[in-house]
């Protein structure tokens, strides 16, 4: 799954520097080869370094204990089953997507009685020998919840009618109980989206000498 995630957020990185290429001021009517190879070289850079970093982050997770709150005992029926997130709230407001996936997709516990929680197939599908998915949960109280992860993500629900709620800070997620888990499918998104930008051109700015932007209709794509 971090092998995903790593590929996603160098996606959106590249997405960066190529956006950041049409807001530069060109003096030249067209993109010279030697500037596609230098996005491209600057596009894997981004790529290697964001892979590394995350595969660091696994490493820490690892090492770190866990902390978790002390369980009680006391019936859980109610939180028995498959839920799915069903929305996302950042300072009120709801994100209808995480880059490009439905939010559906970042959640998705399958709590069993006896303390574990499975991932739906959709993430369990992209998961690797390396993955660490392995999660439990225990009750901190009669309607709230913990699901602890093996790679050191700790995580409280409360129930609130019939959502699980999570809040932080300024975010809130929420959980509803469901028949299945909605299917999603990564690689076919993946592919998608690097079919996308393989076919993105890039457009050249031309400027004035007052440094008025003169429109150009030649387009260069990227290769």
């Amino acid at each position: 799954m971090k092998k995903l995630l790593a590929v996603l957020t160098a996606c959106m990185a590249v997405t960066c520097i190529f956006s950041s290429c049409g807001d530069e001021k060109k003096d030249d009517s067209s993109v010279s080869e030697s500037s596609s190879v230098s996005v491209r070289d600057e596009a894997e850079s981004t790529t290697e370094t964001v892979t590394e970093e995350l595969s660091e982050e696994e490493t820490e997770y690892a090492s770190e204990e866990i902390t978790t709150h002390e369980y009680i005992d006391a019936d859980a029926t109610v939180f028995l089953g498959k839920w799915e997130c069903e929305k996302i709230l950042v300072d009120g407001e709801a994100i209808d997507d995480l880059m490009g996936m439905p939010v559906y997709i970042s959640y998705q516990y399958d709590i069993m009685e006896d303390g574990t929680a499975g991932l739906s197939e959709s993430l369990m599908a992209i998961a690797t020998e390396d993955d660490m998915l392995d999660y439990t949960w225990g009750l901190i109280s009669e309607n709230e919840i913990e699901i602890v992860g093996a790679n050191g993500s700790v995580i409280q629900f409360k129930l609130d009618g019939d959502y699980l709620i999570s809040s932080e800070n300024n975010t809130e997620i929420y959980l509803k109980k469901v028949d299945e888990f909605t299917p999603f499918d990564f690689q076919a998104f993946v592919d998608d989206y690097q079919s996308q930008q393989n076919d993105f051109v890039l457009t050249p700015v031309e400027t004035d000498a007052e440094g008025n932007i003169i429109e150009s209709s030649e387009t260069t794509t990227a290769e």
